[in-house]
């Protein structure tokens, strides 16, 4: 079974976070300031703008689509009443998910999907690559090149985050993930 897990913003909440704890600042054009409409590239600010949808004013569609789907369909919040991820964590997260879940074999032969989805994918790979550009990727390729990377090297950590790590590990008495090397 294969899963695709899909934030409709052009960053993940996650992404941000990973930013925020390398101490570097987020590409433009990732979340934009609620007032002005000014670019935020500092992830510590992000409770000051709103993120911005895949796909640009076309995208916000899709977005708000499964906004509502994972939100008041669910009874959970949506737009400006979903609970500011980077408030402190005093409370719930009113947040809702959605989830779509396919029995492939209702609709056609899951052998004859998988084909035209492997062409369709060998299609796209083989396009006129434009220039500076060494590969044409889709969805998942380079997160199945992040996890062999991974399982082979292990799981990069950035030191803010092996910090803290480390901290929790020495409150419990267990050995700090620094040392295990």
């Amino acid at each position: 079974m294969r899963s695709r897990w899909l934030a409709t913003s052009l960053a993940s909440n996650g992404a941000i976070r990973s930013y925020e704890l390398e101490g570097k600042p987020m590409p433009q054009g990732w979340v934009q300031n609620r007032e002005d409409g000014s670019p935020i590239t500092d992830p510590r600010r992000i409770n000051e703008g709103t993120y911005l949808p895949m796909g640009g004013y076309k995208g916000s569609g899709l977005s708000i689509v499964i906004g509502l789907l994972a939100g008041p369909l669910n009874g959970a919040a949506f737009g400006r009443d979903i609970r500011d991820f980077a408030a402190p964590p005093d409370g719930e997260l009113n947040v809702g998910q959605f989830v779509i879940a396919l029995d492939v074999a209702r609709f056609v032969p899951p052998d004859v999907f998988k084909a035209e989805v492997d062409r369709h994918i060998r299609e796209l790979a083989s396009s006129q690559r434009l220039p500076g550009s060494d590969e044409i990727r889709v969805p998942g390729t380079g997160r199945a090149a992040r996890r062999r990377e991974r399982e082979k090297n292990g799981v990069p950590l950035p030191a803010t985050l092996l910090a803290q790590a480390d901290e929790v590990a020495k409150s419990l008495n267990v050995t700090p993930l620094s040392a295990r090397a």
